[in-house]
């Protein structure tokens, strides 16, 4: 037969260990919850933990940080290395398309004597470019093939480089010596109601040389306008302007002939 005692349960505080039998829902020695289940850690406990981990998140997003800088440091180096090979790869193309052609007319277009009458010697002068322009389709056509250009090229076509009104087809003034020009190496001429209003190509410059009757050309490559920024500038070869000598200016020369930039 159970004794009164033996109805009461014994149970043990989760929080003083202490073992009582009791019908109550509290220790009868500390007083707390004989249900509730004693924290895990204490709150110094807790403090301390948290600090320590807001120590290591600190010290792990520092880590982080400083990777990604360094990333985006290297990936600065190499954009960079990058951009100087392009350039270097752009001025060493520049150079080699702009490098001077030289020629000589055929034995057909010989230099006139120096009594010869100025209409002879402005019929040979005229001729003489006629043999650069006909060198510098050759040459254009030439590399067309390469796929340097875009054709077809029908013919060139040349005109002074300075049309002014002091200067201006120098071919046809006995006086000078040297005939600058701009050329174009045509792939189709541009008309207007049955008119030609411009040719459209393949721009080169050349200097026909009518004393020691030979001539150099280049092809050009145009430094941008206002809207535009080209990714290297290579200057064109003085010989082909007829500005041995001359000092820069802008992008070209001073002609020293004339004052003006050809």
């Amino acid at each position: 037969m159970s004794t009164p005692s033996d109805e009461i349960p014994l149970r043990t505080c989760p929080h003083c260990g202490v073992e009582s039998r009791t019908r109550f829902e509290r220790c009868p020695n500390c007083g707390k919850s004989l249900f509730d289940e004693p924290p895990r850690f204490s709150r110094t406990t807790k403090l301390v933990a948290g600090i320590a981990i807001g120590v290591l998140v600190l010290a792990v997003g520092a880590v982080l940080v400083s990777t990604l800088a360094g990333g985006e440091r290297d990936k600065d180096k190499r954009n960079a290395a990058e951009q100087s090979q392009l350039v270097a790869r752009e001025r060493a193309r520049l150079i080699r398309e702009q490098s001077p052609r030289r020629g000589r007319p055929s034995a057909t277009v010989a230099k006139p004597p120096a009594s010869a009458p100025d209409s002879e010697k402005i019929a040979a002068r005229v001729a003489l470019l006629g043999a650069m322009q006909d060198d510098i389709t050759r040459d254009a056509r030439g590399r067309v093939r390469t796929g340097e250009l875009r054709g077809p090229i029908r013919y060139t076509k040349c005109g002074s480089l300075s049309p002014t009104a002091t200067v201006r087809d120098e071919e046809r003034d006995p006086s000078r010596p040297i005939g600058r020009y701009d050329c174009v190496a045509v792939i189709r001429d541009v008309v207007d109601d049955g008119t030609l209003v411009g040719r459209y190509g393949h721009s080169f410059v050349g200097t026909v040389d009518f004393d020691r009757w030979r001539y150099v050309w280049c092809r050009n490559n145009p430094a941008p306008g206002e809207r535009g920024k080209a990714l290297v500038f290579v200057r064109l070869p003085r010989v082909c302007l007829g500005a041995e000598g001359a000092p820069t200016v802008g992008t070209g020369y001073v002609a020293p002939d004339r004052g003006s930039s050809p």
